[in-house]
């Protein structure tokens, strides 16, 4: 395999990944199946699905690049979940 189609799929996947992160921590603050919610969970496959076309990047990557968006979601949610346990202790004793 050439080098340039692997720093291709490397780009879309590190992007398919870190572009997720903030997503997953707004999916977080809105209900489970709300419209909110389905909207952040996909507002980032236009932007890979361009990216993607843009660089030329192999096929072969997608369920790669899937799995590492859901990761990257699940990262975001993760952050925003503790953020608001820090928070709520926090404001516990400032009381």
């Amino acid at each position: 395999m050439k080098i340039k189609p692997l720093i291709v799929d490397g780009i879309v996947s590190l992007a398919a990944l870190l572009l997720n992160v903030p997503f997953g921590y707004k999916r977080a603050t809105h209900a489970k199946f709300s419209p909110a919610w389905f909207i952040w969970l996909h507002a980032s496959i236009p932007f890979i699905v361009l990216l993607r076309y843009v660089l030329g990047a192999g096929s072969w990557m997608i369920p790669v690049n899937i799995a590492l968006a859901m990761i990257g979601q699940c990262i975001g949610a993760r952050i925003h979940r503790r953020h608001m346990r820090a928070a709520s202790k926090t404001s516990v004793f400032m009381q």
